[in-house]
């Protein structure tokens, strides 16, 4: 029964995080594939480069939401391991998701949403640290990079999470970072992109 349960969980999570919001807001309100424009990654900052700040918003909290419903499932079913596995099936969901030919997001914002659910307190100053860098720096990458790698030592730091409770964090940052390995390439070498609104369609 257990297996079923948790089997159960990581096919929803994952499922859900394969509804790609990018990929579905640009096609039903642009009649476009965010895939083959700016960045050609189908996520929030993505959107709000080619398409505008609304359109990046409401990816955004699309990819919120999804991630609670995935690990709200989780913890209904199989208690804080199942919150978890709920949790990264989404990550894994959406940053290769089934329905996209396994071309999705990087996975900043479902990890702003994991945050949420962990604990909104660190998730809150991890948003702030992220905004700061964006705003001096420009480069969301380097934000997101960094925001995402204090998440597990910001819950160490406010305390309450159980030390199993650390796996998603971990692995999450691992994740992030080799969806970002081409950021990171081109930070070194000085050619990122800076972030900037607009509707460029390259």
């Amino acid at each position: 029964m257990d297996i079923l349960k948790i089997a159960a969980i990581a096919v929803a999570g994952y499922i859900l995080g394969s509804i790609n919001i990018a990929v579905i807001v640009s096609y039903l309100f642009f009649k476009d594939d965010i895939r083959d424009k700016g960045s050609h990654n189908a996520g929030s900052t993505n959107m709000a480069r080619v398409y505008g700040f609304g359109a990046g918003i409401l990816t955004f909290g699309g990819d919120i939401v999804k991630t609670i419903l995935s690990m709200l499932l989780g913890r209904w079913l199989f208690g804080d391991i199942g919150f978890m596995i709920g949790g990264g099936a989404c990550l894994i969901g959406h940053c290769w998701p089934v329905f996209f030919k396994f071309k999705g997001g990087k996975g900043v914002a479902v990890s702003a949403g994991i945050a949420f659910m962990y604990d909104w307190r660190a998730a809150l100053v991890l948003i702030g640290l992220f905004l700061i860098i964006c705003l001096i720096t420009r480069f969301v990458s380097l934000g997101s990079l960094i925001a995402v790698t204090l998440f597990p030592a910001a819950l160490a730091i406010i305390g309450g999470t159980e030390p199993i409770m650390y796996v998603l964090p971990i692995a999450l940052v691992i994740i992030v970072w080799v969806k970002h390995i081409g950021n990171i390439k081109r930070l070194v070498k000085g050619e990122e992109n800076k972030f900037s609104f607009g509707h460029s369609k390259k």
